[in-house]
């Protein structure tokens, strides 16, 4: 729950009262006041923990003082740096100091020596969480009662540090001390100089999910408000940014508070503050604003919000705004935040406002998010109703008078829309659609392809259909005939038969979360049900045991390892191992030199030099490269309950129950996670998961039956050295826990067992930011013994039904029957199990919801339309189709009739055009030929007068008068001698 970007302390404590004042009021002679005062001055060399301790016991009046000068000095000082690098070499003195400071608070001669040690567990505090812990279990909460309760206004303010530290730290801390501590109480006592920093604790008192009562922090949030109306002076607007985070947990989903901070004028004046506080704070008290009901989001444009906010999301007023694009991290939170949907529902509804600033407000913001959005941005902003709202403000200008620069500014988002629309639809080279077909090759039309293509797409849009028309160069006219024709196509695509006696699957429909097929017709018997997922065994490879061992025919397997895809090793009763080689298909029989006669069963552990046999209080291991000789571990320690082991590298770690967590090495006890080691009052471990970040450091998820998941950093400084971090713990329910695997260092599976029920959690696991929540949850009808994970699903063991979950698709569990089975292991693409006489192997596919029909009468013909619903991870879709059971071998359905005869009329309709276009191309062909070949005759005036505008001159300066009195025409002819 620590926020380190905004609540966190100055690392250097700063002296937060004058030492001399303090030495004055002290009952003290005033020889040791000087050599107090001369102690403090001088006293600037660093000293140890330990040291300081050996002096602090000592009870040297001067000593003591001068000590603890010296460590408060060191670390406010070191505490973050080189000191921090021995830090956990000084552990165990922190562990006897710090009940030592509390026993100075309470009892400490001067109040010198109270101030000191409390200023010194305030430098500890919200660092080392298990000084944290520490500082908590010695009764800082009880302490901090008892202080408030005097007049001391200086330890007060130190106390309150500490507690705004450890609220900060820990959910479980902070609700401890507002049960305890009333901060009515501890605001009354404020003193005005130390406002600055009750602020910043109370705050700290304030934030984390899930919120306090409102009860116990509604004196705080009365302090923000009167805070947050103050003059932005330098100071004050520390405490505004505090009490401005703070007001951002506490509105969170609240509609109700939000009203008193709109009565207040609280958000009028957020908005001042906007370019002088920290803006992501106020930006997070209107994202609660935007979670409220549409009069206080309207409200929030009326006090300017639009114009305030627009400048951020114009690029060019970014070098002006500076700081604030830079805490911003540019618009890209931003546009997070304006993308809930009720603050653009109402955005877009201002459109069509009576308040034309609000909407040139809105206007702007809008055009600006669009041009520099993304593409997921603005189909966000279209799927809101944006296009409608803007026709909607250019019909309204027709009756009402509407500025023409904002009738303009929606043209321009519109064809802003447009554009993004066009340059989308070019990149989208990866859909679904092409991922089916290949562009521009031919794809042979069947039923089913076109069915499943059409299934996806919006009827009603025809784009939709000119997608499909592109892909398929049948004719070329197709952009236009398949346009008028794909109505007709759907109906006698979405068309079945199905005949007497015939059991038959019309399609399946994958990637469907949830289905429903309902019959249109209610009033007959539905012939077509709907087929839940189920899952098929491909490549089954199954070893009897009998089959391998000669005399031992009881026999049974009673664990088995998988050391990868070519090699399983199985464990039986009777001391057997039995290696099943995959390549080969064979096995191989080792015969055991030990007993294996114990009340609780074994488990068999597999390393690359060894393999372990281990029970409860005992173990066996064999080398396997130097021989098959089983020998006894003898430093192998013997508990009460042993649950679940596993081999890492060179480790061995083994859950132990209330003993904790064993973690061996080369056979050897390192060390044991047990209540000591990690900070846990109770424990009772009882599974665990391991992710390994390289050889020396990894995070273990530990299943407790007390605290729920516990989550421990394992890192390995040396060979035999071990160290240990807490990370987080209660994750979960706390005793319900059955087993845990994960997936990787965030995706963790545990499967619970409730009072009626099992279920499984799928959790996101962030140890490192302090931060887990549930993903899903899956309710399983059936005893959970086991659960395996790998990238793609999640393997739910029961004792007949087993379960099979895609959890990256989010998809309902697949149940399967399985009798007997006592192990699955899965490994790459195949799933590996045991039964007690069987080892089997096979490649698990689902098959999803599919529809399937079958009559059971072949009297009459009938007819059904039925309609399918079913969700994706998108929305929910629907389609509809018929089925005809015991049509006639021949009858022709009325729609491919209607077909049949369109496609006939529009054949001819084409040869008819083609045939009338060459007719016209012949003739005006011939024309042109005559033409030409009159042209090309000596010009006489027959010829000229015949065709004139053959011989028409382009000369336009040229006299057209022809003088011909002085020239013979050469071309008169005699009179019967012929032209052509």
């Amino acid at each position: 729950m620590k926020n380190s970007q905004k609540l966190n302390v100055t690392q250097k404590i700063q002296q937060i009262y004058n030492y001399q004042e303090m030495l004055e009021q002290e009952q003290i002679s005033k020889q040791l006041k000087d050599q107090l005062l001369l102690i403090f001055n001088t006293s600037n060399e660093q000293i140890t923990i330990k040291n300081a301790l050996e002096i602090i016991k000592s009870e040297n009046f001067l000593e003591t003082h001068k000590a603890l000068i010296q460590l408060r000095k060191t670390l406010s000082v070191l505490f973050f740096q080189q000191f921090n690098k021995n830090f956990d070499q000084e552990q165990i003195f922190t562990n006897e100091l710090v009940p030592l400071l509390f026993y100075l608070i309470q009892y400490g001669s001067t109040y010198i020596i109270k101030l000191e040690a409390t200023q010194i567990i305030s430098i500890f505090a919200g660092g080392k969480s298990h000084i944290s812990r520490i500082i908590f279990e010695n009764g800082i909460v009880q302490l901090a009662f008892s202080i408030f309760q005097n007049d001391n206004p200086e330890l007060s303010i130190l106390i309150m540090i500490i507690l705004g530290k450890l609220a900060g730290d820990s959910i479980q801390y902070r609700d401890s001390i507002l049960q305890l501590c009333n901060l009515d109480t501890i605001i009354m006592k404020m003193e005005q100089r130390y406002e600055t920093t009750y602020v910043w604790c109370l705050a700290n008192m304030c934030i984390g999910r899930p919120s306090p009562k409102f009860e116990l922090i509604k004196p705080a949030f009365n302090l923000f408000i009167k805070v947050l109306m103050y003059e932005p002076t330098q100071i004050n607007i520390k405490m505004m940014n505090d009490s401005i985070w703070a007001l951002g947990y506490m509105l969170d989903g609240e509609p109700t508070r939000i009203n008193i901070l709109i009565e207040q004028g609280i958000i009028k004046k957020l908005i001042q503050l906007m370019h002088q506080c920290n803006f992501v704070s106020i930006l997070r008290i209107f994202e609660c604003i935007f979670q409220g009901n549409q009069e206080q989001i309207r409200y929030l444009l009326e006090c300017g919000f639009l114009s305030q906010i627009r400048n951020i999301l114009d690029p060019k007023s970014r070098e002006k705004s500076g700081n604030m694009i830079q805490t911003f991290a540019a618009t890209e939170t931003l546009f997070k935040v304006l993308s809930n949907q009720n603050f653009l529902i109402s955005l877009f509804n201002s459109l069509l406002d009576e308040n034309s600033e609000i909407r040139g407000d809105a206007l702007e913001m809008i055009g600006n998010a669009i041009q520099h959005g993304t593409n997921e941005d603005v189909n966000q902003m279209v799927k809101n109703k944006l296009i409608n709202r803007i026709l909607g403000m250019l019909e309204l200008a027709q009756e009402k008078e509407i500025s023409s620069h904002h009738l303009k500014k929606g043209l321009e988002i519109l064809i802003k829309i447009l554009r993004k629309g066009e340059i989308r639809s070019r990149d989208r080279q990866n859909n679904q659609l092409m991922e089916k077909m290949q562009y521009k090759s031919y794809y042979p039309l069947n039923r089913m392809t076109l069915r499943n293509m059409l299934t996806s797409l919006n009827r009603n849009s025809p784009y939709e259909y000119i997608k499909i028309i592109k892909l398929y160069p049948i004719f070329p006219l197709r952009m236009i005939t398949l346009f008028i024709l794909i109505p007709f196509v759907v109906k006698a695509i979405f068309q079945y038969t199905v005949n007497y006696g015939e059991v038959k699957t019309l399609f399946n429909i994958n990637d469907a979360l949830e289905a429903e097929l309902i019959l249109l017709e209610s009033s007959e018997e539905a012939q077509c049900s709907l087929l839940s997922p189920t899952i098929q065994f491909q490549e089954q490879t199954i070893h009897r045991l009998s089959e391998y061992t000669d005399s031992d025919t009881n026999d049974l397997l009673i664990d088995m390892i998988t050391i990868n895809d070519e090699v399983q090793i199985g464990l039986t009763a009777n001391s057997n191992l039995l290696y099943f080689y995959n390549s080969t298909n064979t096995t191989t029989l080792q015969k055991l030199s030990i007993n294996i006669e114990q009340e609780i069963l074994p488990q068999l552990l597999y390393s690359p030099q060894q393999l372990i046999i281990i029970y409860p209080k005992i173990a066996y291991s064999v080398d396997i490269q130097q021989g098959n000789v089983w020998k006894l571990i003898p430093t192998f320690q013997g508990r009460n309950n042993r649950y679940y082991s596993k081999i890492i590298n060179s480790f061995l770690i083994s859950a132990v129950g209330t003993d904790g967590l064993d973690i061996y090495r080369n056979q050897t006890l390192l060390n044991t996670l047990n209540t000591v080691t990690i900070g846990i009052q109770q424990i009772d471990f009882r599974d665990f998961a391991i992710y390994q970040f390289n050889d020396r450091k990894f995070l273990i998820f530990i299943l407790c039956k007390i605290n729920g998941i516990v989550v421990v950093e394992l890192s390995i400084l040396r060979e035999q050295q071990i160290t240990y971090k807490l990370l987080l713990k209660q994750i979960g329910p706390r005793s319900d826990g059955i087993v845990i695997d994960l997936f990787d260092e965030s995706n963790v599976f545990v499967a619970y067992k409730s009072t009626h029920y099992y279920y499984l959690i799928h959790y996101n696991i962030e140890p490192y930011n302090k931060k887990w929540s549930s993903i899903a949850r899956y309710n399983i009808s059936n005893r959970i013994i086991d659960i395996d994970v790998n990238e793609n699903y999640v393997l739910v063991q029961g004792t007949y039904n087993h379960h099979f979950i895609q959890y990256k698709k989010q998809l309902k569990s697949v149940s399967f029957r399985l009798g007997s089975v006592k192990q699955f292991v899965t490994s790459q693409n195949y799933i590996y199990g045991t039964t007690s006489n069987y080892l089997f192997k096979f490649h698990p596919l689902i098959q999803p919801y599919s529809i399937k029909c079958y009559i059971e009468s072949d009297q009459k013909f009938i007819r059904q339309k039925y309609k399918l619903l079913y969700k994706t991870q998108l929305n929910w879709q629907s389609t509809e189709f018929e089925v005809l059971f015991n049509q006639m071998p021949f009858s022709i359905s009325t729609n491919l009739i209607i077909l049949i005869l369109i496609l006939s009329f529009i054949l001819l309709l084409g040869i008819l055009i083609v045939y009338q276009f060459k007719q016209y191309q012949h003739t005006n062909n011939e024309r042109l030929n005559l033409e030409l070949r009159i042209q090309y005759l000596p010009q006489n005036r027959a010829s000229k007068l015949l065709m004139p505008h053959t011989f028409r001159t382009n000369q336009q300066h040229v006299d057209q008068k022809m003088n011909t009195m002085n020239f013979t025409d050469e071309t008169i002819y005699p009179k019967d001698k012929k032209i052509f």
